[in-house]
């Protein structure tokens, strides 16, 4: 039978008064033992030393940090690290680039606020006070030296700090996210804090010096933490993101742990509530959450797997789907992965390894995608070579899954509602294990102009507009819809194209801003049109054909950052080549050179361009600059290659078209092949009627088509691909589609073999090289001679 623990107030009252600093006056209401609990299955009355009995010995809650056990007679040692932290220095050992480098001494006393840089150092940031001081992971270093070294003190310090801060910085009553006195009660923090507390709670629990007023102490401060994140939840639900998600989970564990509190169980509903918001609200169909930045959908991730764990350790009860929403969750960055498991670090994300993140992703029910992912390929089932997120617009084109095959990634979609950067269309190439064209990742949040040189369009592979970058506010929409971008994928090439139509701004630096240190003019361009098409040509290289239109005399800059050392021009090949200290490089061959001026930027600071901000590393930045009337046109081929196998170099020829200014049109010869290559620049398909050297006249329907024929081999056959076609006509190849699509098809010695590359069935009408009619289901070859139709698998190019 359950019964109300009463414990008596005026000892109780003492004791708080003795320990903590109250709330606000509010002591009574908050603070006073028998007004946090409610009911235990304690069958008499109690008093501290009892409750700390009973959380020791009966209390049902499970935690996933078990009491430290220690060895009787085990030798007692020391820790260095642990004694500096004793000694009340601190690290940043948790940024991937720390705030501060070294230890930082925070004081005799310890002064919670003590930030080691002065407000006017542009790499100042509150960070190191959030993350370094106000989440406190250095008690867990402090837990885990007591469990290596048998030593107490380090155990002993742990707590002191705990009854340190409440006593230097308990919750105030007027709380204000400007009180500078107050930053270490920043929600986010707050729900962080709330796992180093409980980590060093359970390990020291059970220890022989943990008494029961440092029981009081960790309940005084889980009440606090959960009182802070509840009424941030209540009220501002307007508020959406990774640090919601956070705080619904630290305000769960509380009521998770601390059952007996009366408030527990509303606690946990509240938190349960906002999570399902949160995900249905910010979770698209593609499973990427909408901050669209890899590194903190992890984030997210782990707050709902956390809760998961949580919830399935105390046997309570999730909503239904919540599994499943998860494990959506776990699947969208296998999608956009490079070869080795990494992503692109877009929209302020750090390295994360996607293939240990998807053996946690198992833990919840077997899932083909997440295994395949897991076990390096050895399991489960593999997801297509080329992959798109439709909803983030993430392109991710692949010429293979082994570790040295080619990965480009394109961005072609929106902004994201948090840890936004102005970089749409930007492109990101690897190959042979290596990053060759990068994206600048997180550089740490302060002040500087570093950070606002990484977060914006210079640092990232795109063009900006008469020296004004792209600008896109945030903002949550109410309803996700998928990208409006033309998507195809096949054997012989991946294409996508997007735009972006936003404008371009004059951005300032201002140093008195952290996270954002900049001013944006009121001076918005929106006279110029950016479409970038990418046209994958597996598995060599990738054409970036970028059109600028709309009206007005302009300076066009487009910007390719390469990963090296150093880099050359080569004039008479209009070609820029990297130079690495290894053999992994990438040569840019500009196509379209009428107006063209090319420029390689290294370590410029005024304006700033030329740099691996995260490392301040000077890097080689290609700069192809145009300054004309609109429309201005640039094509780019980025070839990777191997320095001891290969110098690659390109010759490109137009194609002679009736139609002008709406196609794109060329021949090029490379070391590998033959190219044509043909594009629609109205992003709707034409008729396309040109002479094609061994093919002789083509007229075709589409709105694109690439030919290709490798060199060097006998009587090689020409693989020809187009997207949106419906109707192709040459001297040995005539057909037509019931609806256009996307068609991969060669035609050697009587045989023709076509591929529909597209979602639908289509029926084709052909005529030549003889008449026929075929049905084509989705993604499957088929090879056709006049009197025999056969399923095959694909044919290799």
């Amino acid at each position: 039978m359950m019964i109300f623990l009463r414990v008596g107030k005026r000892i109780l009252l003492m004791l708080m008064i003795m320990l903590c600093t109250t709330y606000a006056g509010h002591a009574q209401d908050y603070y006073i033992f028998n007004e946090m609990v409610g009911e235990y299955d304690i069958h008499a009355k109690v008093g501290p030393e009892e409750y700390l009995n009973y959380r020791r010995l009966k209390s049902p809650v499970r935690w996933n940090v078990d009491p430290i056990a220690l060895q009787p007679g085990n030798k007692i040692s020391t820790d260095a690290k642990a004694d500096s932290i004793c000694a009340h220095y601190l690290r940043d050992d948790i940024s991937p680039h720390p705030y501060v480098k070294g230890a930082v001494f925070m004081g005799e006393d310890f002064d919670w606020l003590h930030n080691p840089r002065k407000p006017t150092d542009p790499a100042f940031t509150d960070e190191w006070t959030w993350i370094v001081v106000g989440r406190m992971k250095f008690l867990e270093h402090l837990v885990q030296a007591y469990q290596h070294t048998n030593n107490e003190k380090y155990g002993k310090k742990a707590l002191w700090f705990l009854q340190n801060f409440l006593e230097q910085h308990p919750l105030q009553s007027d709380y204000s996210e400007s009180d500078s006195s107050t930053k270490l009660w920043r929600t986010l923090e707050v729900a962080i804090r709330v796992t180093s507390i409980m980590n060093t709670y359970f390990a020291l629990r059970d220890a022989p010096f943990f008494t029961a007023s440092d029981q009081m102490i960790v309940s005084t401060l889980a009440y606090q933490h959960a009182h802070r994140l509840k009424g941030m939840l209540l009220s501002r639900p307007d508020r959406t993101g990774n640090h919601v998600t956070t705080e619904s989970y630290a305000l769960y564990v509380v009521g998770a742990l601390f059952p007996e509190f009366k408030d527990a169980e509303n606690w946990r509903k509240i938190a349960v509530e906002r999570y399902i918001r949160e995900i249905d609200r910010v979770v698209p169909p593609d499973g990427l959450q909408a901050e669209l930045s890899p590194s903190y959908h992890y984030g997210v991730v782990a707050s709902y797997h956390n809760l998961y764990d949580i919830a399935t350790l105390n046997n309570f009860p999730l909503p239904e789907g919540f599994i499943e929403k998860l494990q959506l969750m776990y699947r969208a960055p296998v999608l956009i992965m490079d070869q080795t498991g990494d992503f692109v670090r877009t929209n302020d994300s750090n390295p994360r390894n996607i293939r240990a993140l998807s053996k946690k992703g198992l833990s919840l029910g077997y899932d083909p995608l997440l295994a395949w992912a897991a076990s390096n390929g050895k399991e489960g089932r593999a997801p297509a070579t080329s992959t798109v997120l439709p909803y983030a617009g993430f392109y991710a084109m692949r010429s293979g899954w082994k570790k040295e095959d080619q990965f480009l990634f394109f961005r072609g979609g929106p902004q994201g509602i948090g840890h936004a950067e102005q970089d749409m269309l930007q492109v990101v190439m690897k190959a042979y294990g290596k990053s060759l064209l990068f994206d600048p990742g997180k550089y740490n949040y302060d002040q500087s102009e570093w950070r606002r040189f990484a977060i914006n369009t210079p640092s990232h592979n795109t063009i900006i507009v008469d020296g004004k970058w792209q600008y896109r506010k945030k903002q949550i929409p109410k309803t996700y819809l998928p990208v409006d971008n033309t998507w195809v994928t096949t054997p012989l090439f991946d294409y996508v194209s997007a735009t972006y139509d936003s404008g371009y701004v004059t951005n300032e630096y201002d140093p008195s801003k952290q996270y954002r240190p900049e001013r944006w003019m009121d001076d918005r361009d929106t006279s110029v049109r950016h479409t970038r098409h990418v046209l994958y040509l597996k598995p060599f290289y990738a054409l970036i054909l970028d059109q600028l239109d709309g009206t007005g005399y302009h300076t066009y800059d487009a910007h390719f950052h390469l990963n090296a050392n150093s880099a050359t021009i080569d004039t008479v090949a209009n070609a820029v080549y990297s130079k690495s200290e290894d053999d992994a490089q990438i040569a840019l061959f500009a196509l379209e050179t009428e107006n063209l001026t090319t420029e390689l930027i290294q370590g410029q600071k005024d304006p700033m361009l030329g740099w691996m901000p995260s490392e301040h590393r000077p890097i080689p930045t290609a700069r192809y600059r145009k300054q004309q009337e609109t429309p201005a046109i640039f094509a780019t081929i980025l070839y990777p290659f191997l320095e001891n196998k290969e110098y690659p170099n390109i010759n490109a020829v137009d194609i002679n078209l009736a139609q002008t200014g709406t196609v794109w049109a060329k021949n090029i010869r490379t070391s590998k092949e033959d190219l044509s290559v043909l594009v629609s620049k109205t992003g709707k398909s034409q008729l396309f009627s040109f002479r094609k050297q061994l093919i002789g006249k083509v007229i075709c329907d589409a709105e694109g088509v690439v030919f290709r024929q490798k060199i060097g081999l006998v009587d090689e056959a020409t693989y020809i691909g187009g997207w949106q076609l419906s109707f192709y006509k040459s001297k040995k190849v005539a057909f037509k589609v019931s609806k256009a699509t996307d068609i991969v098809f060669s035609h050697q010695r009587g045989v023709l073999l076509m591929l529909n590359s597209g979602e639908d069935l289509v029926e084709v009408d052909l005529t030549k090289p003889f008449k026929k009619r075929v049905i084509l289901q989705p993604k499957q070859w088929l090879q056709l001679t006049k009197h025999q139709t056969i399923n095959i698998d694909s044919p290799l190019y």
